[in-house]
């Protein structure tokens, strides 16, 4: 009984921080993978305006912490605020050498990317990064509103990523590129669906009048339907 409070209590914990549309939660989750020397190497991959490098202060305490970006306008711009900033388009090869970098963050990327973009992406940090490195990865799960951005190919899910880089199967569509790997941290990110959205309904028209009257009170009393639509996976590249 003890076990199963504890585990209700972190789940109902981790919906009251995470069910957030904003990034800064999830970045704030870095801040214990960050490497202990500040000569190491930090990549973040698809930056943006910047927010992770910035909320997190890494360009400052990092100097070989650098900003990648395929957009050439977005790129500019960064420029004139950090020292490395590159613009770089997936799967390009990165501009690094083999094993030498200790952080690489991904926000909101790989759901742009078709599988063989995305294959090759994997393969490429793979190569980049230490024994020992980290390995941040953000994205959307299916929603309905995913494909509202029609730049979005697919979600991928934890799984799809594991199955790569650390799942011990044989069934696989492409080689696998690691089995090094292992999970620090998986969170989930939540939207809270209000009841009276859409849902339980019944072709009869008395009984339905009393479902929607049961879901108006479920929504007065402030209980909603969670749905996965995220998540932050934090990986561990590990010596075998």
């Amino acid at each position: 009984m003890a076990n199963w409070l504890q585990r209700r209590k972190k789940t109902f914990n981790q919906r009251r921080v995470y069910c957030n549309n904003g990034r800064a939660p999830f970045f704030n989750l870095v801040v214990d993978f960050l490497p202990i020397k500040k000569d190491e190497t930090i990549i973040d991959i698809g930056s943006g305006d910047g927010e992770f490098v910035r909320r997190l202060d890494i360009a400052n305490k990092y100097p070989n912490c650098y900003l990648l970006d395929s957009n050439s306008d977005t790129v500019g711009e960064l420029k004139q605020k950090y020292k490395n900033v590159t613009q770089y388009k997936i799967p390009e090869t990165l501009m690094f050498e083999d094993r030498s970098v200790s952080l690489i963050h991904c926000s909101h990327v790989i759901e742009h990317l078709y599988f063989e973009q995305f294959y090759s992406f994997l393969y490429e940090i793979d190569r980049v990064l230490k024994n020992d490195g980290i390995l941040v990865i953000s994205a959307p799960l299916i929603s309905s509103n995913f494909y509202h951005d029609l730049s979005h190919v697919r979600p991928y899910y934890p799984e799809t990523i594991l199955k790569y880089l650390s799942f011990k199967s044989s069934n696989y569509s492409n080689k696998k590129i690691s089995n090094k790997y292992s999970v620090e941290k998986l969170i989930y990110r939540y939207h809270k669906k209000d009841y009276m959205e859409e849902g339980l309904g019944c072709e009869h028209f008395f009984l339905d009048i009393l479902i929607h009257s049961c879901k108006h009170l479920l929504t007065i009393f402030g209980i909603s339907n969670y749905i996965k639509n995220g998540f932050t996976l934090i990986l561990k590249k590990n010596v075998i």
